[in-house]
């Protein structure tokens, strides 16, 4: 007797208790096909619900055991190791499985549930529809859609849209009591494989030339002559390119095509083309010729890829020393021993440098895998990937978990930026991702930097990582002169434009040479806050505790929090006075200034605000390495890894923007932020030159990046996480307890700090309730609690205290952050 086999499946859904699998039994259509990583679609309660098969068992948990209703998609499937990734992950993050699963998987494969609307012709008379249309007209016209529609039938929504009418489903129910039409329930899959019909010649067109063909079949359509012109000489086209080139209507293009088809002269069928995220023609890449520093490393690696035991390699090496030369070979390297690489970037900014770099290099070996991506070129890369025709993938934080089969080393360039850190549930951190991946699956780990990260570079000093450096630049570049500009001496001086009289004079010699410069500040908009000078009234969002930034080019008041936006009131909304002001500045106040200094200077800004649509990030970029501006104003995302040859100058608008934030990673913030923007200076035969402007000029932070110096910022550093048990001496974990009634979550807040005092007074330092930095946002009132300690093992008790919070008070929400970047 054959022993029945259950299948063990973790169901997405958010309210679940419980964060385990349940049993289901395997209808015998999928029983050879379903595996461990399938998406399927199982019974829970009353619904349908998503879940991943993490496994399968003999036995059962319950007697009465549903089925699976089907398999999503079955050219998807999540590897194995991949899975004991995401059973880690939900361990250490304190994140359900099937979530984890969800943000591994590609996006879009997801099930829909829609009602379909039958029209039942044969219960129709015309005095029925005269009746309806005197007594009952919304009824007549959902008969009138549904009778004009290609199949007589419809989706529930498009008969909402296309009557304009949100209130049909009592009509609706009330003609399916008549007989006249059948509601059903069908579930549709979200993004697939994308198929176009496509003609093939049947004949060797050797053979059989144009005239041949048009004389043997008695072709005479001018339509006809013309689509069968351009098959022979594609032997094979999609339909809609013949659209194109013939200025034709496809539908037009179609009949044509379908009588060439009867005299079987072409055949049609449909076949799938690749959504490729990536259309630029690849380029020889340039054959250089590694430094000896480079040389060293790379001897490294190779020691270590001869080992493949999981190992890890920080290579600390300053800006523009070569470190993407390092990573393509040693990338080259993998794959001549037949496996896969990831490489993880820390912007979508930065990707299109580094894609690029890689594609000239392995060209379709290549795919792309970042969140500005479609759903169907995300699907299309991920099962590329799958199948192997892909074995490099680069990409930002979820291109960890790409499907690489044989993975022999993860990069990690950058690997201090916060934007590893997924702020979003599951909140992990994407380089302790790659660190037990490569753990998992044997290979090797290479983060690279030019400022490691404190957690880093400790674990380095404990030889936990290979540290190797690279201390010159390529081809003996100098590293930038950076200066430090006191701008409270240009307040003396009469100077109250937010350039000092250095960076304004450096600025006026780059553009005389016709050199490029680079403009930093941190913070987007205009201008950071309005206040009225009679009252003291700021403008606040009424949903976050935060003031609005104001937009020159709209002229809006925004928050860059939740997106509320206002106009600018002409009066003070408290005292009705006119003493309106403006102070702050943001990156578009910058590109003013500059357009009133140096009115003939082209310019180009990056941010948020204007980088929101897919590709402008490239478009951007590639119109300043073209050298079509002189000046780039931006944000953060301009700090790293961009490489421009004709910069000569950049200019840190203020420093201490990061510095004064009550964070206890301020210093180490400012100190990786000069001096990556630093570095973007003096990559080409120009020497490069920084001026750094800040009213604190004195701060250790600043006084080690003026001199490009890590290492004696790091022993300083390391002291004062020491002495206060901060990291990496210390793990934290964040809970944010959230309502939108103040006083409930006031006492959610206090009860739950007080079963966790209980609980975990005597393993950690229990720090709060207390209200949270930013006490409101997106309209919820938030409090914090602070765990710390050696380490956070055994945490998962926590998940119980938070579902009996969650049970006992509605409309309360936790959130739980293990080692967060931002405490907001």
């Amino acid at each position: 007797m054959l022993t029945k086999i259950y299948a063990e499946v973790c169901v997405n859904i958010p309210a679940l208790k419980t964060n385990k699998p349940y049993h289901y039994s395997i209808p015998e259509n999928i029983k050879d096909i379903l595996s461990p990583g399938h998406k399927v679609l199982v019974p829970f309660g009353n619904t349908n619900a998503e879940g991943y098969v993490v496994g399968f068992t003999e036995k059962a948990e319950v007697e009465d055991v549903k089925g699976i209703l089907k398999i999503i998609d079955r050219q998807i499937v999540i590897p194995a190791p991949l899975i004991e990734l995401a059973k880690w992950m939900s361990r250490r993050y304190l994140c359900p499985l099937a979530k984890i699963l969800e943000c591994i998987a590609p996006s879009g494969i997801k099930t829909r549930t829609s009602q379909i609307i039958t029209l039942r012709h044969e219960k129709l008379n015309d005095k029925f529809m005269q009746d309806i249309q005197c007594y009952a007209p919304l009824q007549w016209r959902i008969i009138n859609l549904l009778k004009n529609s290609e199949k007589g039938l419809l989706e529930y929504k498009t008969l909402k849209r296309e009557l304009k009418n949100k209130n049909i489903y009592s009509s609706l129910r009330k003609l399916e009591e008549k007989g006249i039409v059948h509601i059903d329930k069908q579930e549709k899959t979200g993004v697939k494989r994308k198929l176009v019909k496509s003609a093939t010649l049947l004949y060797d067109s050797s053979v059989m030339d144009f005239g041949t063909i048009c004389d043997e079949y008695g072709i005479k359509s001018s339509i006809q002559k013309k689509i069968l012109k351009e098959i022979l000489n594609r032997k094979e086209i999609s339909l809609v390119e013949l659209s194109t080139i013939l200025g034709i209507s496809y539908s037009g293009v179609y009949s044509s095509a379908k009588a060439l088809e009867k005299r079987n002269i072409i055949k049609l069928e449909n076949k799938e083309i690749r959504r490729d995220p990536y259309m630029k023609p690849y380029e020889n890449p340039a054959n250089l010729t590694p430094t000896d520093e480079q040389k060293n490393v790379l001897e490294l690696i190779d020691e270590c890829l001869e080992r493949v035991n999981g190992q890890k390699i920080l290579v600390h090496g300053v800006t523009g020393s070569g470190k993407t030369e390092i990573y393509l070979r040693a990338v080259e390297k993998i794959l001549n021993m037949g496996k896969g690489a990831i490489v993880l970037v820390p912007e979508i900014s930065l990707a299109s440098q580094i894609v690029e770099s890689f594609k000239n290099r392995f060209g379709d070996l290549v795919a792309v895998l970042h969140s500005r991506l479609s759903a169907g070129e995300r699907y299309d890369e991920w099962r590329r990937i799958l199948d192997s025709e892909a074995r490099v993938v680069v990409g930002a934080r979820s291109a960890v978990f790409a499907p690489v089969k044989d993975l022999g080393i993860i990069v990690v360039d950058e690997e201090h930026e916060n934007t590893y850190k997924q702020e979003e549930d599951p909140k992990y951190h994407a380089r302790e991702v790659a660190e037990k991946r490569i753990e998992l699956e044997k290979g090797l780990l290479v983060l690279g930097s030019a400022t490691p990260s404190i957690e880093t570079y400790y674990k380095g000093k404990r030889g936990e990582y290979i540290i190797t450096n690279l201390k010159k630049r390529v081809n003996n570049r100098p590293m930038p002169v950076v200066e430090l500009i006191d701008m409270r001496k240009e307040l003396k001086s009469n100077n109250k434009s937010i350039f000092s009289r250095r960076l304004h004079s450096c600025i006026k010699q780059a553009l005389k040479n016709n050199e490029q410069i680079i403009l930093f500040l941190n913070r987007r908009g205009f201008s950071t806050f309005i206040l009225c000078r009679d009252c003291g009234f700021v403008m606040k969002c009424p949903h976050c505790d935060i003031s609005l930034t104001y937009h020159f080019d709209t002229k809006d008041l925004k928050c860059h929090y939740c997106g509320f936006e206002k106009k600018v009131p002409d009066f003070c909304p408290q005292c009705k006075g006119s003493a309106i002001r403006y102070f702050g500045i943001g990156t578009q106040r910058i590109e003013q200034e500059i357009k009133k200094f140096f009115p003939d200077c082209r310019i180009l800004r990056m941010d948020m605000d204007n980088t929101r649509k897919k590709g402008a990030h490239e478009r951007i970029l590639e119109t300043f390495k073209k050298r079509k501006a002189d000046i780039l104003i931006g944000t953060q995302m301009i700090t790293k890894g961009l490489d421009f040859p004709g910069v000569s100058l950049v200019g840190v608008i203020t420093a201490d923007t990061s510095l004064n934030l009550p964070d206890f990673r301020a210093g180490e913030r400012t100190f990786q932020l000069v001096m990556q923007v630093a570095g973007r200076a003096g990559r080409g035969d120009v020497p490069g030159r920084v001026i750094v402007q800040t009213y604190n000029p004195r701060h250790y932070s600043l006084q080690h990046a003026v001199n490009c110096d890590y290492k004696n910022f790091y022993a300083k550093e390391i002291i004062l996480r020491e002495r206060f048990n901060y990291p990496p001496f210390s793990e934290m974990a964040n809970i944010t307890i959230k309502s939108q009634e103040e006083e409930k979550v006031k006492v959610c807040a206090i009860q739950l700090g007080a079963v966790i005092k209980e609980k975990f007074a005597k393993l950690w330092c229990i720090m709060g309730p207390s209200p949270a930095p930013i006490y409101k946002l997106r309209d919820k009132y938030r409090w914090q609690i602070t765990i710390k300690g050696k380490s956070l093992d055994g945490l998962e008790p926590l998940l119980e205290f938070k579902r009996g919070i969650i049970e006992k008070y509605s409309n309360v929400s936790i959130d739980i952050d293990i080692n967060p970047i931002f405490s907001l």
